[in-house]
């Protein structure tokens, strides 16, 4: 029977002394972004298909969304796993060195639970999860209407002596700018985001009024310098497309929401 090597944790003194000299060396840098959620999410607490009224914004939960949305548009570039997941690390740290990266949330409102009747082609896989656990839907279905938060974001550069291994200020939002423009307009948070729940809105990344989508979308993979679709080969991660498919529509949120539903269906 062939014996199973186990991956053996850092020293606990060596974890501090990176953190000390990441301290020593570094500069700090935090902003802040208003973001709404504009349809109703679900999702956020140990019960399925419920959220979590205190604390319905988890900033753990943000971060595994940027770092998601990182691979898709920055990540695109790398060839292989292994040069794609050197940066990471480099960006969002793992167990032997300190993420440069630091995210938390403030809830600006209490949110009021959603009233309106959510179609069954978002919501009928919540219901089914919640029908296995002998829950009443009706009772539990429980999701939350427009509210804001406050994403903060902290940037901590590291200058090494290998200056491949030196992030500045500057290095770290050439990342996660794209990280988040990806993730607040083509992805949400809760479940079933894919469908529409937990979409999001964010005036510093939302499109411009006065291009149509497509241009708009151009000059962001122009600004952002993202390299998409470099290679013949596909990659082991999912990146994000040049490809995109747009339905004109106006008017409220909600009813246009409706329409897209019952079009994609």
């Amino acid at each position: 029977m062939n014996s199973v090597s186990r991956i053996q944790p850092p020293d606990l003194k060596d974890v501090r002394e990176d953190i000390f000299k990441a301290d020593q060396r570094s500069k700090k840098y935090k902003e802040s972004f208003e973001i709404s959620i504009i349809t109703p999410m679900f999702g956020g607490s140990h019960q399925p298909g419920s959220v979590d009224e205190k604390n319905p914004i988890r900033s753990s939960s943000i971060r595994g969304h940027l770092r998601f949305w990182w691979r898709a548009t920055r990540g695109a570039a790398f060839p292989t796993v292994a040069e794609l997941r050197k940066r990471e690390i480099q960006i969002f740290g793992d167990t032997h060195t300190p993420s440069r990266i630091k995210i938390w949330v403030q809830v600006n409102k209490v949110p009021a639970p959603w009233n309106n009747r959510v179609p069954n082609y978002v919501s009928f896989s919540l219901k089914n999860e919640i029908e296995k656990d002998n829950v009443k839907w009706k009772e539990n279905q429980k999701s939350l209407q427009n509210f804001s938060f406050q994403l903060h974001v902290q940037y901590r550069e590291y200058i090494s002596d290998d200056s491949h291994k030196s992030v500045t200020l500057e290095d770290l939002k050439a990342e996660i700018y794209p990280a988040l423009w990806a993730w607040i307009n083509f992805g949400g948070i809760g479940s079933r985001t894919r469908r529409g729940c937990g979409s999001l809105y964010c005036k510093e990344f939302a499109p411009d009024p006065d291009k149509s989508f497509e241009s708009w979308f151009e000059d962001k993979l122009h600004d952002y310098k993202l390299q998409l679709d470099s290679f013949t080969n596909v990659q082991e991660w999912p990146t994000l497309s040049k490809t995109i498919y747009v339905q004109r529509t106006q008017g409220e949120i909600l009813p246009k929401w409706n329409e897209i539903i019952l079009f994609a269906a």
